[in-house]
């Protein structure tokens, strides 16, 4: 009641109390007080929101990304906080400006990207490069896409930073709540083709789709990781004060090169996004070239690359190991293979008629090398060499878009085993495929391996697996989906379906492996080399 009363008078002229007052009994409250403090000081730490960003290296890379409503509204507020000042490239949505609006700069900063409506009530997009970076950075490709009377909004644009040490693509954008997810997809597909194959990619952004962990749209989160993008936010974080994750950061850049965080604000629903990318240099694997055995000289015969012919002296040659390796003798009395290379459509560039292989492929040790096809089939071989129960099959059976022969699908029989590699493909150039594992067991069930853990069979495995095996149907009834180790990119997803084949011929649970990410791309050469199958080193 004292506190009432003095709470509501306005002077203490004339104030006095009625009755009797009792002191109440104060012995343990500053006690008790004393001790709240002590935890306070001891043990619950303010989380110092900046550290990430204030203690990064100068060759880091820096991007935030925030929906602040209203550029007119909130300029001050984001000029007045430190924190955007730590970024590189800032990157604003719903700035709700039009194209008569004269933008405001932040000190040392200049508008790299801008875009703006007809009205001022819906969308709009404001990109800063600090003064430093301003050279590194420009502008790849946009698509915009707007309907003003449906408070329709779409927009994607795509960055190139290109720098000593680093080399990396962000699409970011906004997309409004009523966009639906194909007008959506067909944007992003615009932009992402305009992307050179196997780089480095961050989706930042906010796209009204929630990834959180208890409300996720599977269809969107599915649809980025078939481009080898993972979520780099905890799937528990909120950024709206909506209990959602909208403002999203997915890449494929590996971890330890990678971060990614949420920060606070006071002046808008959504919470600002950031994330930070190291140099090149520090994503390098270590040389563990030493640990694999070379060949004698009599086995190895040097040729000339067959793959790079540029002229051009200032580009960049993919570096390339040439051998020539005598095959091992196949075991066919049970199996219906033959040694014949036609039937086998093994291209020519592979086997001489002599039965050697003239392998010319890219070295699957370096850092960002992708597996291909001829990877693939120097495995099956071994595979097969070693166990002739599997059949051996071209991946590219029944792709019109790989084979152009006219071949007919081998059919697998319901007692035979098969392992089937899969690789996604577009007729775009520049799209990125992705490698998956399907092994039948002549069991009536197809195990699938996939290390971005899809639960879904892409058009080709469908159409692939469908031919190989008619006898199950419908085919997505007899096919399980295994949760396996995760790919740390989008480029390694070949070494670890060929890891999984391993581990399962090997009578290893693929599902219970750990690989040691660092050494799994010598150890794919020391198999393609020796010809021999050995199990993935694991951590």
């Amino acid at each position: 009641m004292v506190y009432v009363g003095l709470s509501r008078v306005e002077s203490l002229k004339g104030l006095h109390i009625i009755g009797e007052f009792v002191q109440p009994n104060f012995s343990n409250s500053a006690k008790q007080a004393q001790e709240v403090i002590k935890v306070l000081r001891n043990e619950r730490f303010i989380e110092d929101q900046f550290k990430d960003i204030r203690t990064s290296d100068k060759n880091k890379v820096k991007i935030c990304y925030h929906n602040i409503i209203s550029l007119h509204k909130h300029f001050k507020d984001i000029d007045c906080d430190s924190w955007y000042k730590y970024f590189n490239i800032v990157i604003l949505s719903e700035t709700k400006t039009t194209k008569n609006f004269s933008v405001p700069c932040f000190k040392n900063y200049k508008v790299l990207y801008r875009q703006d409506n007809a009205i001022r009530n819906i969308g709009g997009l404001l990109c800063y490069v600090r003064d430093e970076d301003n050279d590194m950075v420009k502008i790849l490709t946009e698509d915009v896409k707007t309907d003003l009377t449906k408070k329709f909004s779409l927009s994607l644009f795509v960055i190139e930073y290109q720098n000593y040490h680093n080399n990396f693509y962000i699409i970011t954008g906004y997309k409004s709540p009523k966009v639906p997810f194909d007008v959506f997809k067909e944007s992003f597909e615009n932009v992402s083709s305009k992307i050179p194959r196997y780089s480095q990619i961050i989706v930042i952004g906010d796209f009204n789709f929630n990834v959180s962990s208890h409300k996720t749209d599977e269809k969107f989160l599915n649809y980025l990781n078939q481009y080898g993008l993972q979520n780099n936010l905890d799937a528990d974080q909120s950024t709206t004060k909506y209990d959602s994750q909208i403002d999203i950061v997915f890449s494929n850049i590996p971890s330890n090169n990678f971060t990614a965080g949420i920060y606070d604000s006071y002046f808008s629903d959504h919470r600002p996004v950031y994330c930070t990318v190291g140099s090149i240099e520090e994503s390098e694997s270590p040389d563990e070239t030493d640990n694999v055995p070379e060949l004698p000289p009599s086995e190895i015969t040097q040729i000339l690359p067959l793959t790079n012919t540029s002229d051009d002296k200032n580009s960049v040659k993919s570096k390339t190991f040439s051998q020539e390796i005598e095959s091992k003798p196949m075991n066919t009395e049970n199996s219906n293979v033959t040694n014949n290379v036609e039937n086998q459509n093994w291209p020519a560039n592979i086997l001489h008629e002599n039965g050697k292989y003239l392998w010319e492929v890219e070295d699957i040790s370096f850092q960002n090398q992708f597996v291909e096809l001829q990877h693939i089939y120097r495995f099956m071989d071994i595979l097969h060499a070693t166990y002739p129960d599997y059949r051996k099959i071209n991946p590219t059976y029944g792709f019109i878009d790989y084979h152009e022969g006219n071949d007919k699908c081998p059919v697998i029989q319901p007692n035979e085993k098969h392992l089937q590699f899969i690789i996604s493909y577009d007729r775009r150039e520049n799209f990125i495929g992705h490698w998956t594992l399907a092994i039948y067991n002549g069991n009536d069930r197809i195990n699938y391996y996939d290390s971005m853990n899809g639960e879904i069979l892409n058009r080709e495995a469908e159409r692939l697996l469908g031919a190989l095996h008619p006898h199950l149907k419908p085919l997505r009834k007899f096919v399980t989906f295994h949760t396996v180790m995760r790919q740390p990119d989008n480029i390694m997803c070949g070494i670890f379906a060929i890891a999984n084949a391993v581990s399962y011929i090997l009578g290893i649970n693929p599902c219970e492996q750990k690989y040691d990410i660092m050494r799994m791309r010598n150890h794919l050469k020391l198999i393609l080399v020796e010809g021999e199958i050995l199990p993935f080193p694991t951590i």
